[in-house]
């Protein structure tokens, strides 16, 4: 379920991205929206991945685990960043520099690209191996 969310999180962000930027001018009301939309997705994505850590972290090797919270820090990165770009991009601004405004999402969305990457990379095998190790345990 969560590899989903987060697969889920990150198609849905594409979408309300690109029908965002690929736009010729800022449209407030669809932007405001978008916003709300992909900051509540963001918010359960880091409850999720909260969740996530505090059940494998006593679980898994000492590797796993320093990988575990790099990927925390990351996503806390990334969060900095999210407030950052909304901080710098109030509604207003966007109308007056929407080329300024649509390369600080790109870049922002690169980081967030790397940062479900790394999930995909480290976080997946873990969740899979916990999984498949659950199964076990159950058919004992």
């Amino acid at each position: 379920m969560s590899i989903a969310f987060l697969l889920s999180f990150q198609l849905t962000e594409r979408a309300v991205g690109d029908g965002l930027t690929g736009q010729l001018v800022a449209d407030s009301y669809r932007h405001s929206n978008a916003r709300w939309r992909l900051s509540q997705a963001g918010l359960k994505a880091s409850i999720l991945l909260g969740s996530i850590s505090t059940y494998l972290l006593p679980k898994v090797p000492s590797e796993d685990a320093a990988a575990l919270r790099s990927i925390q820090a990351s996503h806390l990165d990334l969060l900095r960043t999210s407030t950052e770009h909304v901080r710098k991009w109030p509604i207003d601004k966007i109308q007056e520099d929407w080329a300024g405004y649509c390369a600080g999402y790109r870049a922002f969305r690169w980081n967030l690209a790397t940062c479900i990457a790394v999930e995909k990379r480290l976080l997946y095998p873990m969740l899979t191996k916990e999984a498949l190790s659950g199964t076990r345990r159950e058919a004992s």
